[in-house]
Protein backbone atom coordinates (compact mmCIF):
# COMPACT_ATOMS: atom_id res chain seq x y z
CA UNK A 1 0.00 0.00 0.00
CA UNK A 2 1.57 3.41 -1.21
CA UNK A 3 1.38 6.04 1.98
CA UNK A 4 2.37 9.46 2.23
CA UNK A 5 5.68 9.63 4.54
CA UNK A 6 4.18 13.48 5.84
CA UNK A 7 0.74 12.72 6.64
CA UNK A 8 0.52 9.14 6.83
CA UNK A 9 -2.49 8.58 4.66
CA UNK A 10 -3.06 7.03 1.75
CA UNK A 11 -1.19 8.95 -1.13
CA UNK A 12 -4.17 10.64 -3.17
CA UNK A 13 -3.15 9.37 -6.89
CA UNK A 14 -3.88 5.76 -5.34
CA UNK A 15 -7.16 7.23 -4.42
CA UNK A 16 -7.72 8.46 -7.98
CA UNK A 17 -6.97 5.18 -8.80
CA UNK A 18 -9.20 3.08 -6.54
CA UNK A 19 -12.04 5.32 -7.89
CA UNK A 20 -11.25 5.24 -11.53
CA UNK A 21 -10.72 1.08 -10.80
CA UNK A 22 -14.57 1.28 -9.20
CA UNK A 23 -15.50 3.48 -11.91
CA UNK A 24 -18.62 1.44 -14.38
CA UNK A 25 -17.23 1.49 -17.88
CA UNK A 26 -13.52 2.69 -17.17
CA UNK A 27 -12.32 -0.47 -18.55
CA UNK A 28 -8.55 -1.78 -17.58
CA UNK A 29 -6.89 -0.13 -21.03
CA UNK A 30 -8.14 3.30 -19.85
CA UNK A 31 -6.87 2.91 -16.22
CA UNK A 32 -3.62 1.49 -17.27
CA UNK A 33 -3.11 4.59 -19.35
CA UNK A 34 -4.12 6.61 -16.85
CA UNK A 35 -2.31 5.46 -14.02
CA UNK A 36 0.21 8.29 -12.20
CA UNK A 37 -1.35 11.07 -14.11
CA UNK A 38 -4.94 10.98 -13.16
CA UNK A 39 -4.19 13.67 -10.64
CA UNK A 40 -3.82 16.38 -14.19
CA UNK A 41 -7.40 16.11 -14.43
CA UNK A 42 -7.73 18.95 -12.24
CA UNK A 43 -4.57 20.88 -13.12
CA UNK A 44 -6.36 22.66 -15.96
CA UNK A 45 -7.70 22.54 -19.26
CA UNK A 46 -4.03 22.36 -20.79
CA UNK A 47 -3.31 19.37 -18.83
CA UNK A 48 -6.64 17.72 -18.80
CA UNK A 49 -6.59 17.73 -22.93
CA UNK A 50 -2.70 16.13 -22.98
CA UNK A 51 -4.25 13.24 -21.09
CA UNK A 52 -7.31 12.75 -23.19
CA UNK A 53 -5.59 13.12 -26.43
CA UNK A 54 -5.63 9.97 -28.39
CA UNK A 55 -8.26 7.85 -26.33
CA UNK A 56 -11.46 6.98 -28.02
CA UNK A 57 -14.59 8.29 -27.64
CA UNK A 58 -15.92 6.48 -24.79
CA UNK A 59 -13.37 6.60 -22.71
CA UNK A 60 -13.31 10.85 -23.15
CA UNK A 61 -16.71 10.61 -21.97
CA UNK A 62 -15.54 8.37 -19.08
CA UNK A 63 -13.04 10.69 -18.06
CA UNK A 64 -14.87 13.62 -18.04
CA UNK A 65 -17.62 12.07 -16.62
CA UNK A 66 -14.69 11.38 -13.92
CA UNK A 67 -13.58 15.00 -13.15
CA UNK A 68 -16.45 16.71 -13.23
CA UNK A 69 -16.50 16.14 -9.69
CA UNK A 70 -13.98 18.48 -7.21
CA UNK A 71 -11.35 16.49 -6.92
CA UNK A 72 -11.81 16.04 -2.98
CA UNK A 73 -14.96 14.27 -3.93
CA UNK A 74 -13.49 12.02 -6.26
CA UNK A 75 -10.73 11.15 -3.17
CA UNK A 76 -13.38 10.33 -0.82
CA UNK A 77 -14.49 8.03 -3.68
CA UNK A 78 -11.06 6.28 -3.87
CA UNK A 79 -10.74 6.33 0.45
CA UNK A 80 -14.35 4.27 0.64
CA UNK A 81 -12.93 1.40 -1.97
CA UNK A 82 -9.56 1.49 -0.02
CA UNK A 83 -11.74 1.30 3.25
CA UNK A 84 -13.59 -1.55 1.94
CA UNK A 85 -10.58 -3.63 0.97
CA UNK A 86 -8.77 -2.74 4.70
CA UNK A 87 -12.59 -4.11 6.22
CA UNK A 88 -11.84 -7.57 3.94
CA UNK A 89 -8.18 -7.80 5.25
CA UNK A 90 -7.39 -6.81 1.69
CA UNK A 91 -5.27 -4.38 -0.03
CA UNK A 92 -4.54 -2.83 -3.22
CA UNK A 93 -1.57 -3.76 -5.55
CA UNK A 94 -0.97 -1.09 -8.75
CA UNK A 95 0.67 -2.10 -11.83
CA UNK A 96 4.16 0.12 -11.56
CA UNK A 97 4.66 -0.30 -8.20
CA UNK A 98 6.85 -2.68 -6.22
CA UNK A 99 4.23 -4.91 -5.43
CA UNK A 100 3.00 -6.31 -8.38
CA UNK A 101 3.23 -9.31 -9.60
CA UNK A 102 6.05 -9.24 -12.01
CA UNK A 103 4.58 -12.54 -14.18
CA UNK A 104 1.58 -9.85 -14.90
CA UNK A 105 3.44 -6.72 -15.13
CA UNK A 106 5.70 -8.19 -18.18
CA UNK A 107 2.58 -8.94 -20.40
CA UNK A 108 0.71 -6.57 -23.22
CA UNK A 109 -2.17 -6.14 -21.53
CA UNK A 110 -1.77 -7.00 -17.28
CA UNK A 111 -4.92 -5.76 -14.88
CA UNK A 112 -3.86 -2.18 -13.53
CA UNK A 113 -5.15 -3.09 -10.03
CA UNK A 114 -5.40 -5.95 -8.24
CA UNK A 115 -6.76 -6.55 -4.52
CA UNK A 116 -4.77 -9.56 -2.65
CA UNK A 117 -6.55 -11.09 0.36
CA UNK A 118 -3.93 -13.18 2.32
CA UNK A 119 -0.15 -14.09 1.67
CA UNK A 120 1.08 -11.89 -1.07
CA UNK A 121 4.74 -13.29 -1.15
CA UNK A 122 2.89 -16.21 -2.98
CA UNK A 123 3.05 -13.68 -6.26
CA UNK A 124 6.82 -14.04 -6.06
CA UNK A 125 6.84 -17.85 -6.02
CA UNK A 126 7.10 -20.67 -8.66
CA UNK A 127 3.34 -21.05 -10.15
CA UNK A 128 1.98 -23.85 -11.88
CA UNK A 129 -1.49 -23.51 -13.20
CA UNK A 130 -4.23 -25.56 -12.52
CA UNK A 131 -7.44 -25.86 -14.01
CA UNK A 132 -10.60 -27.79 -15.50
CA UNK A 133 -14.31 -28.74 -15.85
CA UNK A 134 -16.78 -28.20 -13.31
CA UNK A 135 -17.65 -31.60 -13.10
CA UNK A 136 -14.63 -33.80 -12.99
CA UNK A 137 -15.07 -37.48 -13.11
CA UNK A 138 -13.41 -40.02 -10.48
CA UNK A 139 -9.88 -40.37 -12.56
CA UNK A 140 -9.34 -37.23 -13.18
CA UNK A 141 -9.88 -36.20 -9.74
CA UNK A 142 -7.90 -38.90 -8.42
CA UNK A 143 -5.11 -37.79 -10.90
CA UNK A 144 -5.54 -34.19 -10.21
CA UNK A 145 -4.97 -34.87 -6.63
CA UNK A 146 -1.86 -36.98 -7.20
CA UNK A 147 -0.32 -34.61 -9.23
CA UNK A 148 -0.61 -31.51 -7.32
CA UNK A 149 1.27 -33.57 -4.33
CA UNK A 150 4.21 -34.39 -6.30
CA UNK A 151 4.27 -30.37 -7.95
CA UNK A 152 3.53 -28.80 -3.95
CA UNK A 153 5.97 -31.56 -1.56
CA UNK A 154 8.86 -32.46 -4.31
CA UNK A 155 8.54 -28.84 -6.45
CA UNK A 156 7.71 -26.80 -3.95
CA UNK A 157 5.64 -25.02 -6.27
CA UNK A 158 2.74 -22.88 -5.44
CA UNK A 159 -0.75 -23.75 -7.21
CA UNK A 160 -2.95 -21.20 -9.49
CA UNK A 161 -6.54 -22.01 -9.96
CA UNK A 162 -9.99 -20.11 -10.51
CA UNK A 163 -12.12 -21.49 -7.31
CA UNK A 164 -14.38 -22.62 -9.37
CA UNK A 165 -16.47 -25.84 -8.46
CA UNK A 166 -14.52 -29.33 -9.46
CA UNK A 167 -10.89 -28.80 -10.94
CA UNK A 168 -10.15 -25.53 -9.24
CA UNK A 169 -11.73 -26.24 -6.13
CA UNK A 170 -9.64 -29.78 -5.87
CA UNK A 171 -6.39 -27.79 -6.68
CA UNK A 172 -6.85 -25.90 -4.14
CA UNK A 173 -7.97 -28.20 -1.04
CA UNK A 174 -5.14 -31.00 -2.27
CA UNK A 175 -2.85 -27.88 -2.07
CA UNK A 176 -3.39 -26.82 1.63
CA UNK A 177 -3.81 -30.38 2.64
CA UNK A 178 -0.23 -31.01 1.79
CA UNK A 179 0.92 -27.58 3.36
CA UNK A 180 1.23 -25.67 0.05
CA UNK A 181 0.66 -22.52 -1.23
CA UNK A 182 -2.36 -21.70 -3.11
CA UNK A 183 -3.29 -18.80 -4.93
CA UNK A 184 -7.41 -18.32 -6.07
CA UNK A 185 -8.30 -15.33 -8.75
CA UNK A 186 -11.30 -14.38 -8.46
CA UNK A 187 -14.21 -13.44 -11.11
CA UNK A 188 -15.68 -11.16 -8.75
CA UNK A 189 -15.10 -8.92 -5.92
CA UNK A 190 -13.11 -10.01 -3.22
CA UNK A 191 -16.45 -9.24 -1.05
CA UNK A 192 -18.65 -11.60 -3.27
CA UNK A 193 -17.57 -15.27 -3.03
CA UNK A 194 -18.56 -17.80 -5.94
CA UNK A 195 -19.32 -19.71 -5.77
CA UNK A 196 -21.13 -19.62 -2.66
CA UNK A 197 -20.84 -23.27 -1.89
CA UNK A 198 -17.04 -22.93 -2.32
CA UNK A 199 -17.11 -20.11 0.77
CA UNK A 200 -15.73 -22.20 3.39
CA UNK A 201 -13.00 -23.22 0.61
CA UNK A 202 -11.78 -19.40 0.05
CA UNK A 203 -11.83 -18.55 3.80
CA UNK A 204 -9.40 -21.43 4.14
CA UNK A 205 -7.49 -19.96 0.83
CA UNK A 206 -7.62 -16.50 2.29
CA UNK A 207 -6.52 -17.67 5.92
CA UNK A 208 -3.51 -19.82 4.59
CA UNK A 209 -2.96 -18.77 0.34
CA UNK A 210 -3.89 -16.12 -1.06
CA UNK A 211 -7.13 -15.05 -2.49
CA UNK A 212 -6.73 -12.25 -5.89
CA UNK A 213 -9.19 -10.43 -7.59
CA UNK A 214 -8.76 -7.82 -10.68
CA UNK A 215 -12.46 -6.25 -9.71
CA UNK A 216 -13.27 -3.83 -7.77
CA UNK A 217 -15.68 -4.57 -4.66
CA UNK A 218 -18.76 -5.21 -4.80
CA UNK A 219 -18.49 -6.48 -8.48
CA UNK A 220 -21.10 -9.64 -8.81
CA UNK A 221 -20.53 -12.81 -11.03
CA UNK A 222 -20.95 -11.70 -14.65
CA UNK A 223 -20.27 -14.45 -17.31
CA UNK A 224 -17.46 -11.88 -18.75
CA UNK A 225 -15.64 -11.06 -16.45
CA UNK A 226 -14.64 -15.62 -16.39
CA UNK A 227 -12.69 -15.19 -19.50
CA UNK A 228 -10.68 -12.21 -18.44
CA UNK A 229 -9.62 -14.05 -14.88
CA UNK A 230 -8.84 -17.10 -16.89
CA UNK A 231 -6.50 -14.75 -19.00
CA UNK A 232 -4.81 -13.57 -15.55
CA UNK A 233 -4.35 -17.35 -14.50
CA UNK A 234 -2.67 -17.83 -17.41
CA UNK A 235 -0.41 -15.28 -17.12
CA UNK A 236 0.47 -15.53 -13.40
CA UNK A 237 1.78 -19.20 -13.91
CA UNK A 238 5.11 -20.31 -15.02
CA UNK A 239 3.50 -23.10 -16.68
CA UNK A 240 -0.44 -24.44 -16.92
CA UNK A 241 -1.87 -27.55 -16.50
CA UNK A 242 -5.39 -28.47 -18.13
CA UNK A 243 -6.54 -31.67 -16.05
CA UNK A 244 -9.92 -32.14 -17.97
CA UNK A 245 -12.29 -30.21 -20.02
CA UNK A 246 -15.43 -30.75 -23.04
CA UNK A 247 -14.81 -28.64 -26.05
CA UNK A 248 -17.36 -26.11 -24.91
CA UNK A 249 -15.43 -25.62 -21.59
CA UNK A 250 -14.62 -21.90 -20.03
CA UNK A 251 -10.73 -23.56 -19.26
CA UNK A 252 -10.22 -23.10 -23.13
CA UNK A 253 -9.82 -19.00 -22.33
CA UNK A 254 -7.17 -19.96 -19.80
CA UNK A 255 -5.95 -22.17 -22.60
CA UNK A 256 -6.11 -19.14 -24.98
CA UNK A 257 -3.94 -17.13 -22.22
CA UNK A 258 -1.32 -19.56 -22.02
CA UNK A 259 -1.11 -19.62 -25.88
CA UNK A 260 -1.04 -15.62 -25.97
CA UNK A 261 1.38 -14.69 -23.12
CA UNK A 262 3.85 -17.89 -24.04
CA UNK A 263 2.97 -20.15 -21.34
CA UNK A 264 3.96 -24.08 -21.22
CA UNK A 265 0.99 -26.11 -21.92
CA UNK A 266 0.60 -29.22 -20.71
CA UNK A 267 -3.07 -31.79 -21.02
CA UNK A 268 -2.86 -34.46 -18.39
CA UNK A 269 -3.43 -37.89 -19.79
CA UNK A 270 -5.42 -39.45 -17.34
CA UNK A 271 -4.72 -42.89 -18.86
CA UNK A 272 -1.06 -42.28 -17.53
CA UNK A 273 -2.72 -42.43 -13.68
CA UNK A 274 -4.24 -45.32 -14.22
CA UNK A 275 -1.94 -48.86 -13.51
CA UNK A 276 -3.81 -50.65 -15.87
CA UNK A 277 -3.35 -48.58 -18.67
CA UNK A 278 0.44 -48.24 -17.60
CA UNK A 279 2.27 -50.87 -20.54
CA UNK A 280 0.00 -48.79 -22.99
CA UNK A 281 1.40 -45.25 -22.12
CA UNK A 282 4.68 -46.07 -21.71
CA UNK A 283 4.45 -47.14 -25.44
CA UNK A 284 3.00 -43.60 -26.37
CA UNK A 285 5.84 -42.30 -24.51
CA UNK A 286 8.57 -43.65 -25.85
CA UNK A 287 7.31 -43.29 -29.58
CA UNK A 288 6.91 -47.01 -29.89
CA UNK A 289 2.86 -46.41 -30.76
CA UNK A 290 0.98 -44.93 -31.81
CA UNK A 291 -2.36 -42.39 -29.67
CA UNK A 292 -5.51 -43.57 -31.40
CA UNK A 293 -8.15 -40.63 -30.55
CA UNK A 294 -10.96 -41.35 -32.35
CA UNK A 295 -12.57 -41.92 -35.95
CA UNK A 296 -9.81 -40.42 -38.18
CA UNK A 297 -7.33 -42.97 -36.88
CA UNK A 298 -10.05 -46.17 -37.54
CA UNK A 299 -9.92 -44.64 -40.85
CA UNK A 300 -6.15 -44.44 -41.18
CA UNK A 301 -5.74 -47.96 -39.76
CA UNK A 302 -8.73 -49.18 -42.69
CA UNK A 303 -6.24 -47.59 -45.01
CA UNK A 304 -3.26 -49.36 -44.13
CA UNK A 305 -4.89 -52.72 -43.52
CA UNK A 306 -5.93 -51.82 -47.47
CA UNK A 307 -9.59 -51.84 -47.08
CA UNK A 308 -11.11 -48.91 -49.48
CA UNK A 309 -13.80 -47.43 -46.57
CA UNK A 310 -16.81 -45.22 -48.20
CA UNK A 311 -16.66 -41.93 -48.03
CA UNK A 312 -17.96 -40.25 -44.68
CA UNK A 313 -18.99 -36.79 -44.33
CA UNK A 314 -17.05 -34.01 -43.13
CA UNK A 315 -17.12 -33.74 -39.09
CA UNK A 316 -15.37 -33.28 -36.45
CA UNK A 317 -12.83 -35.60 -34.87
CA UNK A 318 -15.53 -37.79 -32.36
CA UNK A 319 -13.85 -39.49 -29.42
CA UNK A 320 -14.47 -42.81 -29.10
CA UNK A 321 -15.06 -42.74 -25.91
CA UNK A 322 -17.37 -40.42 -25.81
CA UNK A 323 -18.32 -36.14 -24.36
CA UNK A 324 -17.77 -35.69 -20.96
CA UNK A 325 -21.61 -36.92 -19.04
CA UNK A 326 -24.07 -33.87 -18.30
CA UNK A 327 -24.07 -33.28 -14.55
CA UNK A 328 -26.84 -35.16 -13.77
CA UNK A 329 -30.19 -33.35 -12.13
CA UNK A 330 -29.59 -34.95 -8.89
CA UNK A 331 -26.14 -32.50 -8.37
CA UNK A 332 -27.87 -29.52 -9.15
CA UNK A 333 -29.15 -26.94 -6.09
CA UNK A 334 -32.71 -26.26 -5.66
CA UNK A 335 -32.54 -22.81 -7.98
CA UNK A 336 -30.75 -25.06 -10.70
CA UNK A 337 -33.60 -28.06 -11.17
CA UNK A 338 -36.19 -25.34 -10.83
CA UNK A 339 -34.50 -23.25 -13.84
CA UNK A 340 -34.04 -26.43 -15.95
CA UNK A 341 -37.37 -27.76 -15.33
CA UNK A 342 -38.83 -24.65 -16.27
CA UNK A 343 -36.49 -24.74 -19.87
CA UNK A 344 -37.34 -28.06 -20.04
CA UNK A 345 -40.87 -27.15 -21.82
CA UNK A 346 -39.57 -24.04 -23.86
CA UNK A 347 -36.75 -21.48 -24.45
CA UNK A 348 -37.24 -17.95 -21.86
CA UNK A 349 -35.90 -14.98 -21.72
CA UNK A 350 -34.53 -13.88 -18.06
CA UNK A 351 -37.08 -11.91 -16.48
CA UNK A 352 -39.84 -14.95 -17.25
CA UNK A 353 -38.68 -17.23 -14.27
CA UNK A 354 -40.96 -17.69 -11.87
CA UNK A 355 -40.46 -15.92 -8.71
CA UNK A 356 -39.84 -19.08 -7.26
CA UNK A 357 -36.03 -19.16 -8.14
CA UNK A 358 -33.69 -17.29 -5.41
CA UNK A 359 -30.86 -15.02 -7.70
CA UNK A 360 -32.10 -15.77 -10.87
CA UNK A 361 -28.69 -13.99 -12.55
CA UNK A 362 -26.06 -16.26 -10.48
CA UNK A 363 -27.96 -19.53 -11.04
CA UNK A 364 -28.34 -18.67 -14.71
CA UNK A 365 -24.71 -18.01 -14.87
CA UNK A 366 -23.27 -21.45 -13.04
CA UNK A 367 -26.06 -23.64 -15.40
CA UNK A 368 -23.94 -21.70 -18.32
CA UNK A 369 -20.83 -22.38 -17.44
CA UNK A 370 -21.33 -25.82 -16.90
CA UNK A 371 -23.01 -26.03 -20.45
CA UNK A 372 -26.10 -26.99 -19.25
CA UNK A 373 -28.08 -23.91 -20.78
CA UNK A 374 -26.81 -21.94 -23.43
CA UNK A 375 -28.19 -17.82 -25.11
CA UNK A 376 -30.58 -18.11 -28.40
CA UNK A 377 -30.07 -15.12 -30.98
CA UNK A 378 -32.53 -12.82 -29.33
CA UNK A 379 -31.69 -12.88 -25.83
CA UNK A 380 -33.82 -15.77 -24.95
CA UNK A 381 -32.32 -19.46 -22.63
CA UNK A 382 -32.57 -22.30 -23.89
CA UNK A 383 -31.14 -26.07 -22.63
CA UNK A 384 -28.06 -27.07 -24.17
CA UNK A 385 -28.52 -29.71 -27.26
Amino acid sequence: MALSSETGKVEEELLLTLALWAESGAGDSLLRRCLGSLARLWDGEAQRSKLLDGVSLRQRRVLLSFCEHPRSVVEAKGAQVHKQLRTLGARPLVLGTAEYPESLASIMDPPPVLSALGNTALLRAATVAMVGTRSPDGLATRACSEIVERLVTEGQLVTVSGGAVGVDAVVHASTLEHGGGTVWIAGTGLDRVYPSRNAQLFERVAANGLVVSQFSPGTPAHRRQFPRRNFTIAALARVVIVVQASTSSGTLYTVEGARRYARPLYVLSPLAFDRGWAGGVDLLRTGAARPLYGVEELTEISRLCGAKPAPRPASKTRSLFGEPASRPDSMLDENARRVVEQLARRPLHQDQFSNEIINVDATLLELELQGIIERCPGGAIRLSR
